[in-house]
């Protein structure tokens, strides 16, 4: 297949599939659409152009599958836009609030050839700055056994891996503000029932953060809870 023959908003669902499939999320109509902000209508259409390309096929119950070439393709964009996330960082001096945005304008302009300049500039990253694995060329992807820090045991340290709202920009000053990064260590003391509050350990520095925000951590625990 012709790489001209994709147009923009083609990759962007092929994206944003191969970002479900990556999460092992539920890669339906209805969650395709949650997942890109769009209506079931238009996602059924856009399924419809990529089906009749070879880029996806459907299943019973609304399922939608990536063929091998549609996961090529949509990991391509993917790991363009991380990508840049990471060299709009380390070279230009945004900060991760930042990026995702002016990764979204400059993905679709990156070049095969550019990209692997990129990687090898960096320093072949495996993450983009909200902890997202960057596939590498051949389609691969660095992966953590992680669960939301509202699962994590009292006790257990963990590591910060992944922020599950990445285009969130107030969200991640705030994140930025407690310490609160990919990679960094944080400790479960208390949980309020109910969905209430955690009191957490960011390193050794106490902090009390609300369900929601803890839910969208993924975490991977390092250490067991002390007995």
């Amino acid at each position: 297949m012709s790489e001209l023959t994709l147009t923009p908003a083609m990759t962007e669902y092929l994206a944003g599939l191969w970002k479900l499939e990556n999460r092992r999320q539920e890669m339906t109509t209805g969650g395709l659409a949650s997942h890109l902000g769009v209506s079931d209508t238009a996602v059924s259409r856009m399924t419809k152009r990529l089906a009749e390309a070879g880029l996806v096929t459907h299943l019973p119950h609304r399922q939608i599958a990536l063929t091998a070439e549609g996961r090529r393709q949509g990991g391509r964009l993917v790991r363009h836009h991380r990508l840049l996330e990471v060299f709009l960082i380390q070279v230009f001096g945004f900060t991760w609030d930042q990026v995702d945005v002016e990764a979204h304008r400059l993905e679709h302009g990156i070049s095969e050839v550019v990209g692997d300049r990129m990687d090898e500039i960096l320093g072949f990253p495996t993450q983009c700055p909200h902890g997202d694995p960057i596939p590498a060329r051949d389609g691969s992807v660095r992966s953590y056994q992680t669960r939301p820090l509202v699962e994590a045991a009292l006790g257990a340290a963990c590591i910060v891996r992944r922020v599950g709202n990445s285009g969130d920009a107030p969200l991640l000053r705030y994140l930025a503000d407690l310490g609160l990064r990919p990679g960094s260590q944080v400790t479960v003391q208390q949980h309020a029932p109910f969905k209430g509050p955690l009191h957490v350990l960011v390193g050794d520095q106490p902090q009390v953060i609300g369900h929601e925000v803890a839910s969208l951590l993924w975490v991977e625990q390092i250490q067991p809870p002390l007995s």
